[in-house]
């Protein structure tokens, strides 16, 4: 049951990449230069997505096509992601934790000539190097749902229980919420 219910995240994350691609090429203008950046991830890609457009947003005259694959934890999702990869040749970034799974993606790019990345490696070994201790390889581990995370949802349901205020303008809400989403110093709050 858990593996069909990843099959079909997989399934419409899929469809929703494919769909932003199209409304992307279509919408960009035509006098910039388009390349495909393949965006792979065992867990929700917001890291990978983040360093990706740090680096992106460096080359002003290439536009990415970006097709973001997340939750990819087993080799048949990884296939399905080759067949894209190969469809669409480009750059893969990539933050998987499983080793046999990074070796058989960077396998196959290798083959296809396609340059493929480990976003995490290189930092996972100055962290062992330096601290002297192997790299826990915990998919998702920055979004533990632990004491504090609790604690703020309960915060949280607190002062919307205890709200008192009868009229809010909608576009105040979203203003804030805007602010709050794009400032990363209130990230861990923005987030519910």
């Amino acid at each position: 049951m858990k593996q069909d219910a990843n099959d079909l995240v997989f399934l419409i994350a899929n469809l929703y990449q494919m769909h932003n691609a199209n409304f992307g090429s279509w919408f960009m203008s035509d006098n910039s230069s388009f390349f495909h950046l393949h965006l792979i991830s065992d867990s929700t890609g917001e890291t990978l997505i983040a360093a990706a457009r740090a680096v992106t947003s460096q080359y002003k005259e290439h536009q990415p096509v970006e097709h973001v694959y997340p939750l990819i934890r087993n080799q048949k999702q990884v296939e399905a992601v080759l067949e894209s990869v190969e469809e669409e040749p480009g750059i893969v970034l990539y933050t998987i934790s499983n080793p046999e799974i990074a070796e058989k993606l960077e396998e196959a790019c290798r083959d296809m000539g396609a340059p493929c990345v480990s976003v995490l490696e290189p930092i996972f070994q100055i962290f062992q190097s330096y601290l002297g201790k192997p790299t826990e390889r915990i998919v998702g581990a920055q979004h533990a749902l632990d004491k504090e995370y609790f604690s703020r949802i309960d915060a949280l349901n607190f002062t919307m229980l205890h709200d008192k205020v009868e009229r809010v303008n909608p576009a105040e809400i979203f203003l804030v919420q805007s602010m709050l989403s794009t400032d990363n110093s209130f990230s861990g709050f923005a987030q519910i």
